[in-house]
């Protein structure tokens, strides 16, 4: 069994405390399923008696980044099927698509979370990062209002893109399986 290989290892100060974070990642296999892509960190604060205390962790991509921009196709990547394809790659694009919640037979035209709608630039922007796609292309995708058997064909359409993207990702890091 591989253990989850370490990216990067550093330190940094921030509002005057002083902070490590081991950035973890690969291709994370469990049991027969396809490998898939990973990246998260382990982050730890010096107290004031020198200890290092756990401090958080996890797909904080914002923090990684901040510290390793270079690490941004990989955290783009994240939960993608090795052959590059997001998790779930139709159901949840679909989801973002519609901009919607399905209930029963109908997809609403706007979700309504945390007592508000979403708007079409959030629709777009989860679009764009599902599907590794710009922003104007989500909105140009939408404005299309494509049914589902459409919406299929061009998720099938990314297939190619996405793996070639997936394969310069694990050639650029180096990644490896591991199982846990």
């Amino acid at each position: 069994m591989i253990r989850e290989p370490i990216l990067r290892d550093g330190r940094y100060v921030e509002g005057g405390f002083k902070f490590r974070i081991r950035v973890l990642g690969g291709l994370h296999r469990i049991g027969a399923q396809d490998p898939y892509f990973t990246l998260t960190a382990q982050i730890d604060r010096q107290a004031k008696n020198n200890r290092w205390m756990d401090w958080g962790g996890g797909a904080c991509h914002d923090t990684i980044l901040a510290h390793y921009p270079d690490l941004a196709d990989l955290a783009a990547m994240h939960l993608s099927t090795i052959d590059g394809s997001p998790m779930h790659a139709v159901a949840n694009g679909w989801y973002w698509y519609k901009g919607g919640l399905y209930l029963g037979e109908k997809w609403l035209a706007a979700e309504v979370r945390y007592g508000q709608p979403v708007t079409l630039d959030e629709q777009a922007g989860v679009l764009a990062s599902h599907a590794r796609i710009s922003e104007a292309e989500a909105r140009d995708l939408i404005a299309q209002n494509l049914n589902k058997e459409d919406f299929e064909r061009w998720i099938d359409e990314q297939r190619p893109r996405w793996k070639a993207e997936a394969e310069a990702c694990i050639t650029k890091h180096g990644l490896r399986v591991f199982e846990s």
